[in-house]
């Protein structure tokens, strides 16, 4: 579809997958769309996300199919089955964030490693945080009591699974770091304590612990002295307010009261939305990294064109498009979601075919209001509003 130049979208049709609409089901709904003479599919996100996400804008994998909405064999079925009934097919990519979750493989590394993660450099954080308690801690600001009331009252608990031990939170889990299984295992009755928990305390380095785990889990999963000691270690563990803030003092993120980030905060967020965390998208490997199915795509023209979220989030977004016009060749159809202010034009360098259209839509809009009913709504307004009805004041107030 892309031999004459360069792809022009018309008659665009958008689809919102999810668990509730697949990419079967646009199989199905292909040919009703080819009558009504849709000839550009504008697909929502399709790469994992956070499970039971209406959206897809919350990415947790951008390596892999959401298999909410299908596989990639499927997904590739379904664009040949679209370009076969002349529709092309342009899709949602967002560069500027992901979803903060333990789902996110990124993001639960960076949890359990901190700044010894490969994927540390990835994510936008804060080196200058505002209070020495969270000075080289990633802030996880998911819970809804101060760090003290929390362990105070018993909401945290520590229990152990087969990736290791997890910090649980009500339904939500939390890798807790190496280098504080000691506090864990040393929370038991030495006495009792067995060989090979002993040897495994004796490691000293995260790295030595890491690899070790998986035959600490074995011991756990297949001897009795060791299962039952372990275990006991965790309860006296979970019943210590003083030993559980020694385990959170070892932890290289610190559980934050959500209504703190009023205040500050510790990484660069979509808005103000604490479940989507910015990344450093300038850094070329950041892009090779997280573009490598979108550059699958282009190569193998499954994909039209592409719209890009939320560009004026990223740090540089001249560069950053330049690099996708490099990855997706000339003749890609590119727009990007931005908001143009009424005498506000299009960066030249900018090498894409336009915006989404948020202008022309606040135009349509103007269009279809009846400024005579201006005069009706003012009216109402005074009945319940004494005093000043100065717009500006009132918004403020």
């Amino acid at each position: 579809m892309r031999d004459m130049g360069i792809y022009n979208p018309v008659s665009t049709y958008r689809l919102q997958f999810n668990r509730d609409f697949s990419f079967n089901d646009t199989e199905r709904i292909l040919p009703y769309l080819q009558l009504l003479g849709i000839r550009t599919i504008y697909a929502s996100p399709v790469f994992r996300a956070v499970s039971g996400s209406t959206h897809g804008y919350d990415v947790t994998d951008p390596l892999n199919i959401n298999p909410e909405v299908g596989t990639e064999k499927q997904f590739n079925q379904l664009t040949k089955s679209a370009h076969k009934a002349g529709i092309g097919w342009i899709q949602d990519i967002v560069p500027n964030h992901m979803g903060f979750s333990v789902e996110n493989p990124w993001i639960y590394d960076l949890l359990q490693k901190g700044r010894h993660s490969e994927w540390y450099r990835f994510f936008d954080l804060f080196d200058n945080p505002p209070d020495d308690k969270s000075k080289g801690k990633i802030i996880l600001p998911f819970f809804g009591k101060t760090l003290n009331e929390l362990i105070d009252s018993h909401e945290l608990s520590v229990e152990i699974n087969y990736e290791g031990f997890m910090l649980r939170y009500y339904e939500n889990i939390y890798p807790l770091s190496f280098k504080s299984y000691g506090t864990i295992l040393k929370a038991g009755k030495k006495a009792g304590m067995p060989d090979k928990v002993g040897g495994y305390i004796n490691l000293k380095s995260e790295d030595a612990r890491e690899k070790a785990y998986s035959d600490l889990w074995e011991a756990y999963r297949k001897e009795k002295a060791v299962h039952g000691y372990i275990d006991q270690a965790i309860i006296a563990l979970n019943s210590s307010p003083v030993n559980f803030n020694k385990l959170m003092s070892q932890q290289h993120y610190l559980p934050l009261y959500w209504k703190e980030t009023e205040k500050w905060m510790g990484y660069r967020r979509f808005f103000t939305i604490n479940g989507l965390i910015c990344l450093n998208m300038q850094d070329k490997d950041v892009f090779n990294e997280y573009h490598q199915k979108i550059r699958k795509w282009m190569e193998e023209g499954s994909v039209d064109g592409l719209r890009a979220d939320h560009v004026d989030g990223l740090y540089d977004p001249t560069a950053y498009l330049r690099r996708l016009r490099e990855l997706c060749g000339e003749r890609t159809y590119i727009v990007v979601e931005k908001i143009l202010e009424k005498d506000e034009l299009l960066s030249p360098s900018w090498p894409v075919q336009g915006t989404t259209g948020y202008d022309f839509l606040g135009m349509v809009n103007n269009l279809f209001t009846n400024t005579k009913a201006g005069t009706l709504l003012h009216s109402y307004y005074r009945t319940w509003k004494k005093g000043s009805i100065d717009f500006e004041k009132v918004i403020r107030k």
